[in-house]
């Protein structure tokens, strides 16, 4: 089959979603034909060069939403009419794929994240996209119910295809690491790896600093590392020092590698939480990086919210806790931290359900069965 894959969200930018579709189209490539549409940014050509699929950039830099818009629309005809099927990589950019695929009778399938739909401005448009689509592909339980909630969607159209972990990933955590590229903290170490943005403040570095004293008290030394950057860090680093535990929160920023972290970590916390303001709910819609600490062998604590109940089996691969209570993390943290081989055994197991679960090639194959069903089902044609 000719997958385009059309996506405001491609490397060299880093984020989950980014990751979600680069490793999708990867995989498709590898028994289908794909070409992708992404964004022109620094540093594409040299990502491009290295794809196992054809890349074409669109210049959507400066101007607003209506100029991006007619961006996609413009550079999306000639995809269209090549394509079997369109995979949107972001509602954003289908109603090109709508459009063009109303022109050319190119059935379009879009994949729903969670926070994109759940805002109150244009639900009518999101609507209209998601229930014009021959499917919607989610990540999570989560995401999927905002889709029957947002748009109404029958169910025979929506399908639960979770995440796939990077086959880069998968190699550096079974490489045996160089001792100068192992970082040796001096006592026990959390971790959370998520972007510091005022908008993404579920994520929930607070609640874990607000934890952290309790942590200090039964895990002297413990310390928190927190890699990723941005606008709401200035205000996480006050709290540390509201809450007396300065020297023991580290901020790393943008790592360029983030696998030293966690081969260095002793628990990956991330208590995302939902969180509703101006008419928008936030929550995670899955959190790849959970898959990415347990396929390193680390035990998870997480948010008992989200696409967490997805990524994380409470008491099997990790704990999942109360985001809003510092006193339930602390309490899974010191749990874990005072029982090494409860911790060993959530971490052992972990990594074998990413193994076994959460590959590329699953990730491909469950996307192509839905697309097939969606296609051979009558409701929707090939081109020509």
């Amino acid at each position: 089959m000719k997958y385009l894959v059309l996506t405001p969200d491609f490397p060299p930018a880093r984020g989950g979603v980014q990751t979600l579709v680069e490793v999708l189209a990867r995989g498709l490539a590898a028994s289908h034909e794909v070409r992708v549409l992404a964004p022109a940014m620094e540093g594409a050509a040299a990502v491009d060069r290295k794809a196992p699929y054809a890349v074409r950039r669109v210049d959507i830099r400066g101007g607003g939403p209506a100029r991006k818009i007619w961006a996609w629309v413009a550079a999306t005809r000639r995809g269209v009419a090549w394509a079997d099927v369109v995979l949107c990589g972001h509602i954003a950019v289908s109603p090109a794929a709508w459009f063009w695929g109303w022109v050319y009778h190119t059935p379009y399938v879009i994949y729903v994240h969670a926070l994109e739909i759940t805002s109150r401005r244009r639900p009518g448009i999101r609507r209209f996209l998601m229930r014009r689509a021959a499917g919607v592909v989610t990540g999570s339980r989560y995401a999927r119910g905002l889709v029957a909630e947002c748009a109404g969607v029958p169910a025979s159209r929506v399908v639960l295809v979770p995440p796939a972990v990077a086959p880069a990933m998968v190699a550096r955590a079974n490489a045996v690491q160089a001792p100068a590229a192992l970082l040796k903290p001096d006592g026990k170490v959390l971790l959370s790896v998520a972007r510091l943005r005022r908008d993404e403040r579920y994520k929930g570095h607070d609640i874990v600093i607000r934890a952290l004293p309790l942590i200090r008290r039964s895990v002297p030394g413990c310390l928190y590392w927190v890699v990723g950057g941005g606008d709401d860090g200035p205000r996480l680093r006050a709290l540390a020092r509201k809450m007396g535990v300065e020297d023991g929160v580290v901020f790393w920023g943008e790592v360029e590698d983030v696998t030293p972290f966690y081969r260095a970590c002793d628990v990956f916390v991330m208590v995302s939480r939902r969180i509703r303001r101006d008419g928008l709910e936030k929550a995670e819609g899955f959190g790849l990086v959970y898959l990415e600490a347990s396929l390193f062998g680390k035990p998870i604590v997480a948010g008992r919210v989200g696409g967490a109940l997805d990524a994380v089996v409470d008491g099997e691969t990790g704990v999942l806790v109360g985001p809003e209570s510092p006193e339930e993390v602390a309490a899974a943290v010191v749990g874990i931290l005072r029982s090494p081989d409860r911790g060993a055994a959530l971490g052992t197991a972990g990594r074998a359900r990413v193994l076994s679960s959460f590959t590329a090639a699953r990730q491909a194959a469950d996307v192509h069965k839905a697309v097939a069903y969606w296609m051979e089902g009558g409701r929707v044609r090939r081109n020509g």
